[in-house]
């Protein structure tokens, strides 16, 4: 496959290629040193001004190759850790380029498979790349998916990330996960409030995430320090998690952070 056509655009994100311009336009740069960043994945209304906010902290800096570790949330869980062989990705007046070169370096040297049918279903790492693209634009960008149910401690998982680390030393790695399931207040604050506090405190087990293993291995292997930058529900930004909310439904949290 050398060209990837989007599949989740006008669900999670505009189509119109205007209005998605527009929406992904990058904020003034803010001086930072990160080596890795947590984004959310949800739809646009939900979490841009977030993304959008972790993002511009990674501006200053030139960048060979950004990394995208995604979740894949499909039914059949153990599934390998996925590359996709396409050279880019199309949309509505925008091509992204992406990294066919370090995909196929990695097929050859870690136990990642090609599996173009895992990138058709999820959407989480798709909904990125018009902003990934936007703040660093023709950088190329590699997205990986990560079951579910993969360990923190896997050795394909860490060894991956390592070795890209050390291949390309300016790479950027983008983890993309949740602060918390869809539950009710308070239990989605607790949840959220643990995720943040393992982050800020350096601990090596996050306690909640869809992309957990990513996250924890990231940590591990690159090092440094998580400096949570913002933090969101339901479309809202908040400068700390309540106890809780006044609302029956079930709502997720969303996190943005730095790793410096």
């Amino acid at each position: 496959m050398t060209i990837r056509s989007a599949h989740h655009s006008g669900l999670y994100y505009p189509q119109q290629s205007a209005l998605r311009s527009a929406q992904a336009k990058p904020l003034e740069p803010i001086e930072a040193s990160a080596k890795a960043v947590l984004l959310p994945h949800a739809a646009w209304p939900y979490v841009l001004s977030l993304i959008h906010q972790v993002l511009c902290h990674t501006r200053t800096q030139k960048r060979s190759l950004i990394v995208v570790l995604a979740p894949y949330h499909g039914a059949e869980k153990k599934r390998p850790i996925a590359i996709t062989a396409a050279k880019r990705l199309e949309l509505e007046g925008l091509t992204i380029t992406l990294a066919d070169e370090a995909a196929r370096d990695l097929a050859r040297k870690e136990a990642v498979v090609v599996d173009e049918s895992a990138f058709d279903d999820e959407s989480s790492w798709e909904l990125l790349m018009p902003l990934l693209d936007s703040y660093h634009p023709g950088c190329p960008i590699l997205p990986i998916l990560v079951p579910e149910t993969i360990r923190p401690d896997n050795r394909t998982l860490t060894s991956l990330i390592t070795h890209l680390g050390h291949t390309w030393p300016s790479a950027l790695f983008v983890v993309t996960t949740n602060a918390s399931a869809p539950l009710p207040s308070p239990d989605a604050e607790d949840q959220a409030r643990s995720v943040a506090a393992a982050l800020q405190d350096g601990a090596g087990h996050i306690p909640y995430g869809c992309n957990k293993a990513a996250l924890e291995s990231v940590s591990s292997c690159l090092g440094g320090q998580w400096r949570i930058i913002g933090m969101m529900s339901g479309g809202k930004s908040f400068d700390t998690i309540p106890s809780s909310l006044e609302m029956d439904d079930r709502h997720v949290w969303h996190l943005g952070a730095l790793l410096e």
